[in-house]
């Protein structure tokens, strides 16, 4: 039907002219509502130029926003219009909140992504809603969220976070609050309601402290890294009591009680911060994500199993003396020797904390334990996936495959895990597509098609080049590829091992077949295959200049990126036997960082400021001074 000749025939549809103002009532304001209202309002003001105000009288309001208490379902929500006004009913928070962003996606146009793809919609003279009503629709999983997580671009993308006090390489800097206030927005646009706002959180530094209070002002609960037990690391331990004038060693095993206090400490500024929206975090880590006997040597990997138990039961009671929620809702990660002890049967875990499980990042598959670890039916469960994944897997440019992602998240629904699935988004902009897929697949479960996302995604005529951009990934075994990560890998590797740093790598990307010669070769059909995405792509005449940009930015130019990578890590095998052959990569690391200023114009400057993980800057250096330091006559290298 024409919807043109419908609202001809409808006067009672909700209309209102550009430039008319709107009014809205809040019959119980909070501090999410309001936020997620001035938000509104800036949609308003782009679609209608429209201002936003705020009124006493709810009979004149245009948006009149009602708290319903006998609306059960937490975060649900339902839309009422008439003519001339929209009420907006909700359970709690959330359910306003997503109320809210409803009418800015589906009345005003906005894509819940818009900032991170940079696409605004259409101004219009009029907006006319020919429905009468909007419900929410229940969620499949309970926690559905974010870890920003090896976030170097966004650190310092925008300046004004501050700086962390932390004694670890990567992370100096924190997050600016404009840059985590965009996340926030964009994640409840999705429908998340969890995040875990950085990596190495410490709360007793006020410039990171903000991270946790921004998130819970927006609403959304607030978790902690695997390694941030309670929100300490052994960094935060470290820095704790170095400011009280005293050193210890973070010993579990030897000498409690100074973790103790620390993390009884930590989990009043964590309560005192987020509140009952604290999603608490147990387990035992040690120094810079690794297993804890590597830092603690008076725990041996057999003991291992006692101590993170022993550990968990003593921060599960932390715990309680401090959050007043009945069962406080907690979870404890299974990565690496977590899963392996698990497996053994070797961790006691307290009765109500939800387990997670985690995929392999470089695979983007479960581990084995999610498989085959018999699930307790009085116990909760969830997942850990990654979109980006530092170092072997994607960072710089998209790499994950979405068909595998919804077999994965099915495979969770099937096992009944679904209490809670968190997905580790890196800098959020490089990994939209992933992020937006899962999203979608958290909230509809199994009625979510590939093929509608696909539709939706993009123009058909993209589509086939999207398809050749994942195609072109060189497959390694277990389902693993080479994508950017392996690429800067290698050419670390060899750069050290021609430095007279390392030895000579002797499986680059643990590559499994033939030679390295074939492996050099295959890279370069790689790299020819995305450069012809870049030479084929359309003009794209019939989008805006906003979503042309967007693709351009999310395909052809990383593709033209990953070609690149893939001939620079094609050149330095060449050199690992040619050492002339460093010259020739050279240029190609210059037309790496030369092109990818395509994606650090506009509102995008600065993009690639706070670069440290895969750092192209840094290795145009390091080339260049073995070659100038080093000539190919005089290089060195240790066997």
């Amino acid at each position: 039907m024409d919807k043109s000749k419908l609202t001809e025939t409808n006067p009672m549809c909700f209309r209102k002219q550009a430039h008319t103002p709107w009014s809205y009532h809040v019959q119980s304001p909070t501090k999410p509502i309001e936020l997620a209202i001035r938000q509104l309002g800036d949609d308003l003001k782009h679609v209608l130029e429209a201002d936003l105000t705020s009124t006493a009288n709810a009979d004149q309001a245009t948006l009149c926003l009602q708290h319903d208490p006998t609306m059960q379902t937490p975060e649900s929500w339902q839309i009422k219009l008439t003519d001339d006004q929209i009420t907006l009913q909700y359970a709690d928070n959330l359910g306003a909140v997503y109320g809210i962003y409803h009418i800015s996606e589906h009345m005003l146009g906005f894509d819940p992504l818009w900032f991170w793809k940079q696409i605004l919609p259409a101004k219009r003279d009029e907006l006319v809603i020919e429905e009468s009503s909007f419900a929410s629709s229940p969620a499949a999983f309970t926690y559905r969220g974010w870890f920003l997580n090896d976030e170097d671009l966004l650190v310092l993308w925008h300046l004004g976070g501050g700086q962390r006090e932390l004694d670890y390489p990567h992370y100096q800097y924190v997050t600016s609050p404009y840059v985590i206030q965009r996340a926030c927005e964009a994640l409840l646009r999705l429908n998340g309601n969890l995040i875990i706002p950085a990596s190495f959180v410490n709360v007793m530094n006020p410039a990171e402290a903000k991270l946790v209070s921004h998130a819970a002002d927006h609403g959304l609960y607030v978790s902690q890294h695997h390694i941030e037990t309670l929100g300490v690391t052994a960094f935060s331990f470290e820095t704790y009591w170095q400011k009280r004038g005293k050193e210890y060693v973070f010993e579990y095993a030897k000498n409690p009680d100074p973790l103790l206090q620390t993390w009884e400490d930590y989990a009043k500024k964590w309560y005192e911060l987020a509140g009952d929206q604290v999603v608490w975090q147990l387990g035992l880590r040690g120094r810079g994500d690794r297993p804890i006997w590597d830092y603690d040597k008076t725990i041996t990997q057999e003991m291992a199993g006692q101590y993170i138990s022993n550990a968990m039961a003593d921060q599960w009671q932390i715990i309680n003396r401090i959050d007043s929620r009945p069962t406080p809702p907690a979870t404890t990660t299974l990565w690496h020797e977590g899963a392996e002890l698990m497996a053994k049967g070797q961790l006691t875990i307290p009765d109500a904390v939800t387990v997670i499980f985690s995929d392999k990042g470089a695979t983007q598959c479960m581990q084995e334990d999610f498989h085959n670890l018999p699930r307790d039916p009085n116990r909760t469960y969830g997942a850990y996936y990654h979109a980006g994944f530092w170092i072997h897997g994607s960072h710089l440019v998209q790499g994950t495959s979405l068909s595998k992602m919804q077999r994965e998240v099915f495979d969770m629904i099937d096992k009944g895990d679904t209490h809670y699935a968190i997905i580790n988004t890196a800098n959020i902009r490089e990994q939209v597509m992933p992020i937006q897929a899962f999203a979608q697949l958290l909230h509809q479960g199994k009625d979510w098609q590939l093929e509608t996302f696909n539709g939706d995604w993009c123009p058909a005529e993209l589509r086939p080049l999207y398809e050749r951009y994942f195609a072109a990934f060189i497959p390694l075994p277990d389902e693993r590829s080479i994508q950017d990560g392996y690429l800067w890998a290698i050419t670390k590797d060899i750069a050290d091992y021609l430095a007279g740093q390392k030895h000579r790598p002797q499986t680059p990307c643990h590559w499994p077949y033939g030679t390295v010669s074939e492996l050099t070769q295959l890279m370069l059909q790689s790299a020819e295959q995305l450069e012809s995405i870049v030479n084929e792509f359309p003009p794209l005449t019939e989008l805006t200049a906003d979503e042309r940009r967007f693709f351009e930015h999310n395909l052809q130019e990383q593709a033209r990126m990953l070609g690149t990578m893939y001939r620079i890590a094609a050149g330095m095998l060449v050199a690992m036997d040619d050492r002339s052959a460093v010259s020739k990569v050279i240029p190609l690391v210059e037309k790496l960082l030369y092109d990818r200023q395509r994606l650090a114009q506009g509102p995008w400057e600065n993009w690639y400021r706070g670069e440290t993980k895969e750092a192209w800057r840094y290795m145009l250096s390091q080339l260049q001074n073995l070659v100038t330091l080093h000539p190919a006559s005089q290089l060195q290298s240790i066997n």
